[in-house]
């Protein structure tokens, strides 16, 4: 994520008949998202003469759509967050449930070099290193989620990486993603995205998504590498630039498909606190899309390729109930697709613009975690550093 203050993907995909996951049971893992939001629903109650015709509604708890599994919990972790790795925040992630940590962070992944740990152009706080986050890593009881350098790195520098955290380190990473949002560096228009190569296509990305996995499997044939795909129906799906055959998502599979194994995911719905909400609807018929777009482009192998979401948030009431809500609807709802893991943006964030949404003062911070700041004048602030977020407490 560029700005984590806007979205940039508030459209809705198309509805074609849904898809099925694979059958299993819901594990606690799934059931605690809903039971954390379970008693908003005590919130507001309804008048039982608000009712005229009572509906008995049967609820099979052993039936499922899909196993949930060991990496299904997860949240991004930042390399500008100076708590990234502390004791505390570490502790608070084990508590919750995280099984999954994402780093160095957004669209700092494609301006940072793992080996001089800079970030040219950001900020790097301290104690933030990657055998910093590591130990967090294992102190929380997760596995990570790697974002190679793409915008600004090469497939050298992302193999070096590898074998610093699997051979030097036996760290036993399995997780490795391209780049971040890489079809945000201006090939469409928008421009967030870091990225040095002449040629920014989809083309040019796919190829050297190519290279990333040829050089970082060499050194470990273990690891899994991820390529960067839009979300079906937002933003900029469906746009073919002139350099490309096809769509971005059509052409990275194209050329990419046989050599990755799993593709990575954002998604901002926009909207308020209530369309948020209802946007969660679209769930089932995106991760359908992305399904039938591996089937069509991805090669004959096709259904071994994972399916991440990293990065996802809502646009406002980010710290309100219907944020917990929302997380809560959306978590579900791609797990039960068969979705291997889903990323919270972000550990910590900081205070963003403060408004009012369903009586509640929403601090507009994107982070699990509160970092405990003020707004720019010093009129208002959040509760105390780490602090959990109302969306992640269910608690009034």
């Amino acid at each position: 994520m560029s700005n984590p203050s806007t979205s940039r993907s508030d459209g809705a995909a198309p509805r074609p008949r849904p898809f099925r996951a694979r059958r299993g049971r819901w594990t606690a893992l799934t059931a605690s998202l809903l039971l954390a939001t379970a008693g908003l629903a005590g919130t507001h109650p309804t008048s039982a003469s608000a009712v005229d015709d009572p509906v008995a509604v049967t609820v099979n708890a052993r039936a499922g759509l899909a196993t949930v599994p060991g990496t299904a919990l997860g949240v991004n972790h930042a390399i500008w967050d100076t708590n990234l790795g502390t004791t505390e925040t570490s502790d608070l992630l084990r508590a919750a449930g995280v099984k999954m940590l994402r780093y160095p962070g957004g669209s700092y992944a494609d301006i940072y070099h793992w080996k001089t740990h800079t970030a040219p152009g950001g900020y790097v706080a301290p104690n933030t290193d990657f055998d910093t986050f590591m130990a967090a890593t294992k102190r929380v009881g997760a596995q990570p989620m790697i974002i190679a350098n793409y915008g600004t790195g090469t497939p050298a520098e992302a193999a070096d990486w590898v074998r610093y955290a699997n051979v030097t380190k036996k760290y036993g990473a399995t997780y490795w993603t391209v780049g971040n949002e890489n079809y945000g560096n201006g090939i469409y228009g928008s421009d967030w995205e870091a990225d040095d190569h002449p040629d920014k296509s989809a083309t040019q990305y796919a190829n050297l998504v190519v290279e990333y996995a040829d050089a970082m499997k060499a050194v470990d044939p273990t690891i899994k590498v991820g390529a960067v795909l839009t979300m079906p129906g937002n933003w900029p799906d469906g746009i073919k630039a002139d350099a490309d055959p096809g769509p971005w998502n059509r052409t990275v599979l194209g050329i990419a498909g046989p050599k990755i194994d799993f593709v990575d995911v954002h998604w901002y719905p926009g909207g308020n606190a209530a369309e948020s909400l209802s946007r969660t609807a679209h769930l089932t018929d995106a991760v359908y899309l992305l399904r039938q777009a591996l089937t069509r482009y991805a090669g004959s192998n096709a259904s071994r390729i994972g399916i991440s979401f990293t990065e996802l948030n809502v646009g406002q009431g980010q710290d309100t109930q219907p944020g917990a809500l929302f997380l809560a609807d959306a978590y579900s709802g791609l797990l039960e697709n068969g979705v291997f893991t889903v990323q919270w943006w972000n550990a910590h964030n900081g205070i963003g613009d403060v408004t009012t949404v369903a009586g509640q003062t929403d601090y507009g911070d994107f982070g699990m975690l509160s970092s405990g700041t003020c707004t720019a004048d010093g009129s208002v602030c959040e509760p105390p550093l780490n602090t959990p977020s109302r969306r992640t407490t269910g608690c009034p």
